[in-house]
This record gives structure tokens, sequence and C-alpha cells, in this order.
């Protein structure tokens, strides 16, 4: 994730008008971006601050009628 990625991305919770999408939504981003300047060895550090604001973010959303959609990854061509 580059840097303009992830302030683009952050800006689209933080310009929301419902204070806990706003709030799970930057926390998600920080947190994504923290991981992507780590190492591997330090990923594992975020894995249980990600799972709360994802689990927070996917309820403020229900909340609104939102409901995101959990699928698996996409399988790489090849």
């Amino acid at each position: 994730m580059t840097e303009a990625e992830y302030r683009r991305a952050r800006q689209v919770f933080a310009g929301s008008r419902h204070e806990d999408i706003r709030d799970h939504g930057t926390k998600v981003m920080d947190i994504v971006w923290r991981m992507s300047q780590s190492g591997d060895d330090a990923k594992l550090l975020y894995a249980q601050p990600l799972t709360t604001h994802v689990l927070g973010l996917e309820s403020a959303c229900a909340d609104q009628g939102v409901f995101l959609p959990l699928r698996e990854p996409e399988k790489e061509a090849g």
C-alpha cells in the first residue's frame, strides 16, 4: 500500500457522517498502513486490533443498512 492509497482510503472513512463508521474505518486503515510498513515478525501484533476494528466497522455499517460481503480472496491466475 502506498502512502497515497492509504490517505485516500482513510479519507473515505474520515469523511463519514456516522461516528462509529468514522472511528472504526479510520482505525482499520491506520492498522493496515502500519502493517504494510512493518516487518513480517511484527504483523502478528496487529491481528487482534485489526479484528476488533473490522468487526466494529462491519457492525457500524450494518446499523446503517450496509452489509459488507465476506468473500474468499481471489486466486491468482496461473
